[in-house]
């Protein structure tokens, strides 16, 4: 006899498989597989009920005068939220829900950027995780004012940055090997630039890109006062 899933569609292989482990435990083991799936389904339907409940909290504190209000009701706002809501509902990453919040908002903004751009934008933001964006933040808020000379082809105390100035800001919790990584990342997603010494032998530090700039200020990231 074939046994109907109650996981819900979409479910992911884990979840299959934790499914399938369940079922073949004797008397428990169909009470611990429905215990499962309505475990999973209520902490999803739980993370996307908390994002929209702040979502809406922050459009109330916009200027509506910039909000496109139309966008709400076109193809493109539930596609976009589509992408939205998959990130919600699989992560508890409470530091990547600022910035899905902040991107939603820049969608609907009168001001917002054309289809292809906010499509890169979009790219970048599903690949990255509340570290990667902590961290861009960080070099951007340092160098997101300076002009792309001084960005490149000068140097100071935040011109490249490097990962002790990154701890700095972020706190000692992120060891030099996690700043290393993420900031791979970020050269490999074309956000920064890493910096060589004058022989262009060591990597010391790295400098944001026009794109690294475009993208943070689109999710609205105020530049230090």
């Amino acid at each position: 006899m074939v046994v109907e899933s109650s996981l819900p569609k979409g479910s992911s292989p884990l979840q299959v498989a934790l499914q399938a482990v369940l079922a073949s435990i004797p008397v428990v083991g169909s009470a611990l597989e429905v215990s499962l799936s309505a475990y999973l389904q209520e902490k999803k339907e739980k993370r996307w009920r908390e994002f929209l409940s702040s979502l809406a909290e922050k459009l109330d504190h916009i200027d509506q005068a910039k909000v496109d209000s139309d966008y709400f009701q076109t193809d493109e706002f539930f596609d976009r939220m589509e992408v939205v809501y998959n990130d919600v509902i699989a992560f508890a990453d409470s530091e990547k829900a600022d910035y899905l919040r902040a991107y939603v908002i820049g969608c609907a903004q009168i001001a917002a950027p054309d289809t292809s751009w906010i499509e890169i934008y979009t790219q970048h933001l599903i690949r990255m995780t509340g570290a990667h964006l902590r961290c861009l933040h960080v070099v951007f808020k340092l160098q997101g004012q300076l002009s792309e000379t001084e960005r490149f082809l000068q140097a100071s105390d935040t011109v490249p940055l490097r990962a002790k100035r990154v701890q700095g800001e972020l706190g000692s919790q992120w060891d030099d090997d996690l700043v290393e990584i993420i900031f791979s990342d970020l050269v490999s997603f074309g956000l920064v630039r890493s910096r060589t010494n004058s022989a262009n032998e060591v990597e010391f530090g790295w400098s944001i890109t026009n794109l690294g700039i475009k993208f943070m200020k689109f999710l609205d990231v105020e530049l230090p006062r």
